[in-house]
């Protein structure tokens, strides 16, 4: 249903790469804020993709330097620690490497690093995992870190806005407006749901793939928001309505449905079907640590006993 009411106005992949660049050299105007280089500075790199999403390779050129700080504070610092469980079980290099994670305790931890895999350090009085030799599985526990979820669906706006195509950014004044307000509890559109699959198996994505979809012009299906985003990396694959005027109806309620783009993953992958969640991202307020858990599959147990 997807490919029948919408075109792809933009689709890539990027990891580490030559970088590849959005937008002028010199840049006329922040395509957030709109000021000129007479008002602000364009001198920080801009990933269109957070880093922390495992991009390295697709930078911006027409995002300044206080909205680059703006949304590294209030929006893609949130989104690092509602994924960071993930990215690191997914394998997903960042800035610098795949992040590690430790416990509140502080006693135990797992790091990663290319060639040796996860290294789990771990003591008795503070369980990190469990193994399911019976079953093959193996169960991570984690603490996710205070965060902020609308704070985190709006890092997901921002990116969609800055790899959409120029001509595009007309239509997404308000939604530019609301990603530079730090109040979270004030909403453009809600609930704000974030559509979810989990690929099982050793990173099913390699790289940062990234999708926005605009709804067709003759669609006639009113009830379909305008544009959505998809982004994928490690085991998972994220979904958004990205907020657009031609969803504005005045102070008229509208209900729009969220047709799921298909995982490129489907039945038949060996490591078991893409699982799927609805998650509501609608709270602006900062959640306190949750618990947060990551079950994996394995084929064998070699034990060394020197």
């Amino acid at each position: 249903m997807v490919t029948n009411h919408y075109d792809q106005i933009f689709i890539g992949n990027f990891d580490s790469g030559k970088k590849q660049i959005i937008g002028p050299k010199p840049p006329a105007n922040c395509r957030f804020c709109g000021r000129d280089a007479s008002e602000v500075t364009f001198k920080k790199v801009a990933h269109s993709i957070p880093e922390l999403l495992g991009n390295r390779q697709l930078v911006s050129t027409d995002e300044c330097d206080d909205c680059n700080q703006h949304f590294a504070d209030h929006a893609e610092n949130d989104l690092g620690k509602f994924t960071k469980p993930y990215r690191l079980m997914g394998q997903v290099r960042g800035k610098k490497s795949v992040p590690s994670y430790k416990t509140f305790k502080g006693l135990s931890r797992i790091d990663f690093a290319t060639g040796t895999g996860f290294e789990i350090l771990e003591r008795e009085d503070d369980v990190i995992h469990e193994i399911d030799e019976e079953n093959k599985q193996v169960t991570f526990h984690f603490m996710r870190e205070a965060y902020c979820p609308a704070a985190a669906y709006k890092a997901l706006v921002k990116t969609a806005i800055s790899v959409m195509p120029e001509p595009e950014l007309e239509n997404f004044h308000h939604a530019k407006n609301w990603l530079l307000c730090s109040d979270h509890t004030k909403h453009l559109m809600q609930p704000l749901e974030l559509l979810m699959y989990f690929v099982p198996g050793p990173k099913p994505h390699r790289g940062t793939s990234a999708l926005v979809l605009r709804k067709k012009a003759n669609s006639e299906r009113q009830d379909l928001p305008y544009c959505m985003f998809v982004v994928a990396f490690g085991n998972l694959q994220y979904q958004i309505v990205v907020p657009a005027l031609q969803d504005n109806r005045g102070p008229e309620t509208v209900s729009i449905t969220i047709p799921r783009f298909p995982s490129a993953f489907g039945e038949d992958w060996p490591y078991g079907a893409p699982r799927a969640a609805t998650l509501d991202m609608t709270s602006g307020e900062k959640l306190p640590p949750e618990a947060c858990s990551v079950a994996m599959h394995f084929d064998e147990i070699v034990r060394n006993e020197g």
